[in-house]
């Protein structure tokens, strides 16, 4: 039960990032920016935030035996957000 309790503390900051995410999208679209931009800004915002959560708490996340999902997520987000960048450049 204790362990449930930790993970959901060391989830609890990307839930936060996953939220604040979503916001900054919501307010970009009102103030019609362009789409492709949006989805720079926010797929930057969320790597960089998950990657700062990551070694924060990187040590927890390997005591847990979570750190490989942390990782495959900043991986994943880490690609689109240069393939996003890319596209926004007109290099894709």
């Amino acid at each position: 039960m204790t362990r449930w309790r930790i993970l959901m503390a060391l989830f609890y900051p990307l839930t936060i990032v996953s939220i604040s995410a979503g916001l900054i999208a919501f307010l970009m679209l009102l103030l019609k920016m362009e789409y492709l931009f949006v989805v720079t800004v926010v797929l930057w915002f969320y790597f960089i935030s998950t990657t700062s959560i990551y070694l924060v708490t990187r040590e927890a996340l390997k005591a847990m035996q979570v750190h490989r999902l942390f990782l495959g997520l900043i991986v994943t987000l880490g690609g689109l957000a240069a393939a996003s960048l890319l596209l926004l450049l007109g290099l894709g």
